[in-house]
Parts: structure tokens; sequence; C-alpha cells
């Protein structure tokens, strides 16, 4: 790559030599004239001010103001160019991570400045962008609507041309501006987007640019020499197909997790139909969530729907055009998206890319489903509280069932006395059960979770019981 060079440096020391030859020519011509002289006065009175001139601290505070003065106009007005090291990859292929950008200085002073169009360059910071510069490219001007659909932008309805974004049909929706959603740009604000749109935090997130908080500007049509750089991005035309090749994918993210010595992940045929289920029940009732709560339909439903089992799983639906490269770059850009991946208690992996409609909006949704077994290593106290009830429900059981020979009392309170055998026999089957699982380092099935839930409350009950039957005589 070649270095930027500094263009802006030429036009402004250019012109302040230019304005220095002008101001200071009568004091070199005199300087001249009397060194010609055989006049010993004038020689001396030249010698002096070239004295004060060359090495007087004065001069010097009084050539940098000057140079900072020129110079500083220049820059406040616009006329100069100053160099803007890009951070970061959302403008590749056009700007790369640490190259600098010669740009315009962007202020209200400027009153000659060319308005503002669409492909303009722009750098600016606000609140939304946490203290940190971006640098995005203008896309839609005040008045204009803009909308995304089935990966690519649309300005007042008719497709945008953008020869200069780094991937065809890549740009989706996001939390400002969703897919198939129109926003029109407000007057004295641009919506402005990152060339590399899978990875950019631009206004499909943070929303509409002040022009106000515009720092720096490229113009279009001086972007020339960047166009080479441009892919000028185009695609084969099928919208019906998904772009993701997923057995790329996971040899990706299994050799980021060979970087971090992390076993491999297995792509599950079975975890892979869960994905499907559930991208299927996404795009249906338009609900990305973990709870599902307007589909109804979690994952714990679609793995128990496709035959899978595990005991720690999680999943990640993303909207977007993504291809298999696209897809591994979002995830690892993102530090939330890289922990999914990185999970060492995940061994499988199911991935379903699904062509849809959302909201009447044509969209691919892709589902990362991953799962894996960790024993659940019980503490030595629990397994020991479940075998003291254990041995004591064993204890009490003989005196309770004794009770069946007090024909009387028996006869009298037959519904509560069988009632009191009964829980109690549940409670020792069901503890004997959760003991061994306990023992055998497994985790409870949800049947046996569910008796933990309900053991307190049939304690309590049991213990009404023996309250009531002990309150008689038995006989």
């Amino acid at each position: 790559m070649k270095k930027p060079r500094f263009r802006f440096l030429r036009s402004p020391i250019f012109i302040l030599k230019k304005v220095l030859i002008i101001l200071f020519l009568p004091l070199y011509h005199f300087i001249f004239k009397v060194i010609k002289s055989k006049d010993r006065l004038l020689l001396k009175i030249a010698k002096t001010i070239g004295l004060i001139f060359i090495v007087s601290p004065l001069s010097l505070i009084l050539d940098s103001i000057i140079f900072v003065l020129i110079f500083g106009g220049f820059y406040f007005l616009g006329i100069a160019k100053t160099p803007v090291q890009i951070i970061g990859y959302s403008m590749t292929p056009t700007l790369t991570n640490g190259q600098y950008l010669l740009v315009h200085p962007y202020n209200n002073f400027m009153f000659w400045h060319k308005k503002i169009e669409q492909g303009d360059i722009i750098t600016f910071e606000d609140s939304k962008t946490d203290g940190k510069m971006y640098v995005k490219r203008v896309i839609g001007l005040p008045g204009e609507t803009v909308d995304i659909k089935n990966g690519f932008v649309y300005i007042n309805g008719k497709l945008l041309d953008e020869p200069y974004i780094s991937k065809y049909r890549s740009t989706y929706g996001g939390t400002f501006l969703s897919e198939c959603q129109s926003v029109k740009v407000p007057s004295n604000d641009v919506f402005a987007l990152g060339d590399n749109r899978i990875r950019s935090q631009d206004s499909r997130f943070i929303g509409f640019i002040p022009e106000k908080d515009i720092i720096n500007i490229l113009y279009f049509d001086e972007q020339g020499f960047l166009k080479s750089r441009w892919t000028k991005a185009t695609g084969n035309g099928n919208l019906n197909t998904p772009l993701l090749n997923t057995n790329d994918y996971v040899a990706m993210v299994n050799k980021l997790r060979a970087q971090n010595n992390l076993k491999p992940l297995t792509l599950n045929p079975k975890l892979s139909k869960s994905a499907q289920l559930r991208a299927d029940m996404m795009l249906k009732f338009d609900d990305l969530t973990w709870t599902a709560t307007r589909s109804g339909y979690p994952m714990t439903k679609s793995m128990e729907d496709a035959g899978y089992y595990n005991v720690v799983y999680g999943e990640d639906p993303v909207l977007g055009y993504y291809t298999a490269d696209d897809l591994y770059n979002y995830m690892t850009d993102v530090n939330l998206n890289k922990d999914f991946l990185l999970k060492k208690d995940y061994q499988d992996i199911g991935i379903a890319a699904v062509i849809g409609d959302l909201n009447n909006c044509p969209v691919q949704l892709v589902v990362q489903q991953e799962a894996g077994y960790v024993p659940p290593n019980y503490k030595a106290s629990d397994i020991e509280s479940w075998k003291t009830s254990l041995a004591q429900l064993q204890n009490i059981l003989p005196s309770w069932e004794n009770i069946k020979n007090y024909s009387q009392t028996y006869n009298d309170n037959k519904l509560k006395a069988d009632r009191i055998l009964e829980i109690i026999n549940l409670r020792i089957s069901r503890d004997q059960q959760i003991i061994t699982t306990m023992e055998n380092n497994q985790w409870l099935s949800s049947e046996e979770e569910s008796w933990v839930a309900q053991d307190n409350a049939l304690y309590n009950e049991q213990e009404g019981l023996a309250k009531y039957l002990n309150s008689f005589i038995w006989k």
C-alpha cells in the first residue's frame, strides 16, 4: 500500500513563502544594497537588523505566530487538508485500518465550501459514538427516504448503485433502521454507512448524523485515487439461495478455537435441524428473542423436536446475507459474539441459513446453536442432605405402617393415614433416584428436577398429617 502524500503541505507553505518574500523584500533589498555600499554606518545598521531577525527570540516568536496564523487560517477556512488516521475495518476496501486519509476540515465558517453530496466521506463525533471519531460515507441527504431491503440500499425507492461496498448484497438492517423500514432524513442531518456493511456501526444503528457534528470531509469528486480499491461488487442475481457455506464457516470457527487451545466443534445434523426449526418460527412470529415471548417456541423445544439433548446450550440469530467469511468476521469482531464461539463447554454446533420474509420483507436469517455436556459436580453436602432425608423417611415408615394394626383409629382416619403412607413411600422412592443420579455425577432430568421442587411441599403436607394423626390415642 502506498503511503499517502501530504499534499496539504505544498500549497500553504508555497503561499507562505511568497507572502514572506513580499513582506521582507524591501528589507532584503536594503541589506543587499548596503553590502555593496562602502558606507560603514549603513553596513552596521544592516548587520544589526539582520541579527534581530535571525537570532532574536522575539523575532522567532513573531515568525511562529505569523506561520500559525497563516497556516491556521488556511486550515480553518478549509483550504488546506489534514491527515486523519483510519481505525478499524468499517470502510474497507476503500480505506484500510491504520492508513491516513487527507480530508478537508468541515465547519460553518467555510462559507464557500461545497454542499455535502451522496458518496462524500465524512468524519464525525458525538455522544452516540462514545467519544470516538467515526469515518463513514454519506448515503442519504436531507429530505431523502432511505430503506434497506433484500441486502440492498434504496434511496427514494430506487436501488442505489454502490461500487465502493466490500461485498455484493451485504447491507442489512439495524436497531435504528430495520429491514424494509423507511426513514426520511431530516434537514441538517445525513444518513451515513460504512463501505464494509458487515462490520460497520453506522446510521443503521446510531441514527442520523447532524451536520454540526461533522468534523472533516472528502468530497466524492476528489476520491479518484481510491477507486482502484473498489470491488464494484456484483452478484449472480439469485435472491432465493442462502449465501452461507456452513462447512467453511465451521472450519474457520474451529481454527479460532484451536488458536485458543479449545477442542473443535462438531457440526451436528440434529442440532442444525433444531436451528432450522427455530429460524422458521422466528421468521413466522418476528421473534428473535431467546425467551421466544411471541412464538412460544424456545431452543429447548426445537432441540426436543429435533431429537437432540444436551445440558448446556445457547444460540445466536442474526439477520443478513452473510457468506462464511462475512459471518466469521462479524462474529469475531464483536466480543460478545466471539465469546459465544469460544465457550469451552460446547462440543456441538448447528447452523441454519434460511431465506424468508419478515414483515413481508425478504431476509436471510442465520441461526447458530451450540451445545455441550458439563458434569454437574454436586457438592458433597448436597448429596449428604438427601441421604439424611432418605434415612429419616426409612426410619419412620415402619411406625406409620403400624397404624393399620389399630383398626379403630385407622378406619376413622383412613384417608389421612393412607395419604401419609403414600407421601413417605413416594419421597423414599424419589430420594433414592435423586441420590443415585447425583452420586453418578449426572444432571437431574427434568422429571427429577420437578421432584426436587415438589419435595418441600410434600414434607409440609406430611408434617401436617403426622401432627393430626398423633393427636389421637391409637386403638
